[in-house]
Formats: structure tokens, C-alpha cells, sequence
């Protein structure tokens, strides 16, 4: 099986769509690459929060939690925006302190999860959590492995593109030197020579691949 990279950039150039997802193929076989079928992901059970609360926040800090709305704002009342704060010290432990007065305290209703409803669910709740985890794993390696098999297709395609963009430039020097002769009644020396004007020796070296013997001189 030939390889994309034993052949000439004319040949590159020529290759049509379905030749050149065969060569890609080969050099992911040859890169010793198996893309795996994606995973599905699972269907998980979601246990969801029912049971209201009532927080009083501080922006994002969190002061405390209250089982109604009424309590809820009693307490604020009552509180005169004074709430102990607790702040850990690591290794030292819990430093609670009544800090200057907060600022725009606000009350948010939130759910919390049911302790009951969580018991007796904790199996469904254990085996969706290894559900999830094999998904997980699997994702990874399937993603890993797609990586690595785009990392070769580009290289491919890169020399593919490579080719055709050198072609495209091969044509436009050939397209000139064939001018060239036609305006000096086919003398292919003084043609080449305003050539060499008009490109560079890498550009007419690189259509001499495409048209061989034809700019040699």
C-alpha cells in the first residue's frame, strides 16, 4: 500500500476525494490507531431538591437557613443585619466573630434534598453515580483516540493542501512561460529568462515538478 508521503506532489495534487480518505485510512492503520464506537451517554436517575428553605444571603456569602419565609424574615428583623460569621483557620479551626453590620441582605427561597427521599433512593442514586462515572471514563478514552486519528487525518490533508497549492502556483508559472514563448516566437531561452524576472528559482523549480524537462535550462 502506497503512502501519501512516497508521492510526488503531481500525484498528490491529482487525487480525487475518495482516494485520498484511502490514504488517510492507511496512515491511521499505520499509526496503529482504532477509533471506537462514541459511548451513549446513560440515562441517570436525578433525585431533585422538593424541600423549600429560606436562606438570608449576603451576596454570595450564606448566613443562614430557615425553614419558612415568616421565620425568615422575623429573624432579619430582628437581627439588625448582626449575624455571627464563622471563618476557618487552617489548623487552628473555627473563628466566630460578629463582623460590622452586613449590607444588602436578602432573602432566597432554595430546595434542599429530602434525608427520607434520599435513604431510600441511595441504591438508584449509587448506581447511576457508577453510570455516569463509566460513561466518563469512556468518553475519555473515545475522545483521547479521536484526537489522535485527526491529528493524522490533518497531516494528510495538510500535504494534500500543500500539493494543490503548489499546483496552483506551478500553473500560473507555466501559464506565463508559455506567454513568454508565444511573444518570442518560441525561443524558449530568451522566455526563460524574463521567467527568472518574473518568479523566483524555488517557484520555477517547484513547476519544473509539474512540467518536467519543459523550464530546465
Amino acid at each position: 500500500m502506497k503512502s501519501i508521503y512516497d508521492m510526488s506532489k503531481p500525484e498528490i495534487a491529482e487525487l480525487n476525494e475518495n482516494q485520498l480518505s484511502i490514504l488517510t485510512q492507511i496512515e491511521i492503520m499505520k499509526a496503529g490507531l482504532v477509533l471506537p464506537d462514541p459511548p451513549v451517554n446513560p440515562e441517570l436517575f436525578e433525585l431533585k431538591p422538593t424541600v423549600p428553605v429560606w436562606e438570608i444571603r449576603c451576596g454570595r456569602d450564606f448566613i443562614c437557613r430557615l425553614p419558612s419565609s415568616d421565620l425568615a424574615d422575623a429573624v432579619l428583623a430582628a437581627s439588625n443585619h448582626q449575624f455571627v460569621r464563622e471563618d476557618y483557620i487552617y489548623g487552628v479551626g473555627y473563628e466566630r466573630k460578629f463582623p460590622d453590620s452586613y449590607n444588602h441582605l436578602e432573602i432566597v427561597k432554595n430546595y434542599l434534598y429530602d434525608e427520607g427521599e434520599l435513604r431510600r433512593k441511595a441504591d438508584e442514586v449509587k448506581k447511576s453515580s457508577e453510570r455516569k462515572e463509566i460513561y466518563v471514563n469512556a468518553k475519555r478514552d473515545y475522545d483521547a483516540a479521536f484526537d489522535k486519528v485527526q491529528k493524522v487525518s490533518a497531516a494528510v490533508r495538510n500535504c494534500y493542501y500543500e500539493a494543490c497549492r503548489e499546483k496552483r502556483q506551478a500553473d500560473k508559472v507555466i501559464e506565463t512561460f508559455e506567454s513568454y514563448k508565444s511573444l518570442t516566437n518560441n525561443n524558449e531561452d530568451i522566455a526563460l529568462k524574463f521567467l527568472k524576472q518574473a518568479f523566483s528559482e524555488d517557484e520555477i523549480e517547484i513547476a519544473n515538478e509539474f512540467r518536467p524537462a519543459i523550464l530546465t535550462r
